[in-house]
């Protein structure tokens, strides 16, 4: 909740959200269930800043995966 409500923009909230239920998503999936086109630069810089904040991680055009911090506690 601190990231999504306070420290990041709304596209990035809303992607970080998205991957955080999902756990691993592809682009495409991330694009349809958050509204924002695959080919937007707000998708882009999104999901850009949320791999440098390390919040979540996997190669460019790849499928993307919440970081490890997040699933901390919950084995």
């Amino acid at each position: 909740d601190y990231w999504i409500n306070g420290e990041l923009s709304g596209a990035e909230g809303k992607l970080l959200e998205i991957i955080h239920r999902a756990g691993t998503i592809d682009r495409v999936s991330l694009s349809e269930q958050s509204g924002y086109s695959i080919t937007s630069s707000s998708f882009d810089n999104a999901l850009s800043r949320l791999r440098v904040l390390e919040l979540v991680h996997g190669p460019r055009g790849g499928d993307i995966h919440i970081s490890d911090i997040f699933l901390e506690g919950t084995s």
